[in-house]
């Protein structure tokens, strides 16, 4: 009897596989990514499949990308990747927590298979960023105002995070919050939202959607998605982030008039003193941060946290400077060692370099930095040799939401690609970058200009004298 039911189970799993490949293979690109954007929005707790929804679709959607895998591989972004991947894997053996390792991997494989379906889809001229974000609107709406009601009401969202809505869209996060896995939303200063238990991630990923919403506007002019950048930013800032007060201060600001400083045309010397004032700016600004009075509520603790945690990973790193700890060898340590340094023993490092490095070792630390600096560099280059200067600001804003995402990573419990809600926005970002700008010959592979928020055509063009020619 069980090896008929075994083989009924097989059977049934291989006419499941069947008509998911089907479907997979003969879904409209955009509806596709649609539904990839919106699975990882949400990100669900993954009940019925062995890893995560997103997962599941984005590495599944390699069956529709196999194309854009040649052009990827002449890119140095896509190689970094998978070097980050195998590097994961590797450190399988000597990781407390294998487990982590291997989905770790799965995620930075997620991240590189999106990317390829993304690119495909902005080779044939659509518009992926805008495609990823406005099929999530009316997600965004709902969690940006239920944190705006949820600051005011702790006694509501309490209510909401006992309830069995919760359950389902966070899973343990919301099961377990007031027993064994506490967060900072059960601070009445603090709030999340619907979608999260932690303030400071629900903050990074409204201030992304908001830089984004923006963007899109300065290219249509749409109330509608002035309003949607006004109400992420609205819920952003009351999820009482300090990190988010302060890159709400400085990214908008430095990423506005970024173009101005960067656009061909200007002398070299001008672009560099720009780029240079800026950074400055931005410096200034987050060194204001870490000075900032007691009279903001939690910036003592939080700084002192931090500074705990700071000091931890030099002692850790003198021990193991190349191999690190590898992944669960943090939580190993710092569950043991946190109370020497008056700090609880639950911290995650809240910064994923030193994450990284603990996880995967100085290499992994080094091919997190070098992705980020490839990514940050070729939309500086899109900037600068874009056609039109609102071209160029709405190119800047993308690069503010990437920026957003390492700054804020920087401070907080977050990954170089934000967190599970952002991965599908971030390879969207990505793609873009890689298909609109080619640094090994110097073409890119759009018109550069958008009409009616879509590319105009996937057809080469050349970079001459600072403009996109036919």
């Amino acid at each position: 009897m069980g090896i008929v039911s075994d083989a009924a189970y097989a059977i049934v799993a291989v006419i499941v596989a069947f008509v998911a490949i089907t479907l997979l293979l003969s879904i409209p690109i955009k509806i596709l990514w649609r539904t990839l954007s919106i699975v990882s929005f949400l990100n669900l707790p993954a009940t019925l499949l062995p890893i995560g929804y997103t997962e599941s679709i984005g590495l599944s959607g390699i069956l529709r990308s196999a194309r854009q895998l040649t052009p990827m591989l002449r890119r140095m972004i896509p190689w970094l990747l998978i070097a980050l991947t195998i590097i994961s894997l590797l450190m399988y053996t000597r990781s407390s927590t294998p487990n982590v390792a291997v989905f770790s991997a799965i995620g930075l494989a997620t991240l590189f298979t999106s990317i390829a379906l993304a690119s495909g889809a902005v080779r044939q001229g659509i518009d992926v960023v805008r495609l990823t974000v406005l099929p999530i609107a009316p997600i965004a709406i709902v969690q940006a105002v239920s944190t705006i009601v949820f600051r005011f009401s702790p006694t509501l969202e309490e209510t909401y995070l006992r309830s069995a809505v919760a359950s389902f869209l966070l899973g343990d996060d919301a099961r377990l919050l007031y027993t064994t896995r506490p967060n900072n939303v059960t601070d009445p200063l603090k709030a999340g939202g619907i979608l999260f238990v932690n303030g400071n991630r629900a903050s990074m990923v409204m201030a992304v959607l908001a830089l984004l919403y923006l963007s899109l506007w300065i290219r249509r002019r749409s109330f509608t998605l002035f309003v949607l950048f006004a109400v992420c930013i609205a819920g952003e800032l009351t999820t009482s982030s300090k990190t988010a007060l302060v890159l709400s201060i400085s990214i908008p600001f430095v990423f506005l008039i970024l173009p101005n400083a960067i656009r061909s045309g200007r002398r070299q010397g001008t672009a560099v003193a720009g780029v240079l004032a800026l950074s400055a700016t931005g410096v200034g600004l987050w060194l204001l941060y870490s000075k900032l009075p007691s009279f903001i509520a939690g910036t003592d603790e939080a700084a002192q946290s931090r500074s705990a945690i700071f000091a931890g990973w030099i002692t850790y790193f003198r021990e193991h400077p190349i191999a690190g700890l590898g992944f669960g060898g943090w939580a190993e340590r710092w569950a043991r060692d946190a109370a020497s340094y008056g700090s609880s023993p639950r911290y995650p490092p809240h910064n994923f370099l030193l994450l990284e490095w603990a996880n995967t070792g100085l290499v992994g630390c080094f091919t997190v930095i070098a992705l980020m600096l490839a990514l940050v560099w070729g939309y500086l280059k899109l900037v600068r040799r874009a056609e039109t200067s609102r071209d160029a600001r709405v190119l800047s804003l993308q690069l503010g939401a990437i920026v957003w995402i390492f700054l804020h990573g920087m401070y907080d419990n977050t990954s170089f690609y934000g967190t599970s809600n952002t991965l599908i926005i971030f390879a969207a970002l990505i793609a873009q970058m890689l298909v609109l700008t080619d640094e090994r010959t110097g073409r890119v592979a759009s018109e550069g200009r958008y009409a009616s928020g879509d590319l105009r055509s996937a057809t080469p063009a050349r970079l001459r004298g600072g403009r996109i020619e036919r």
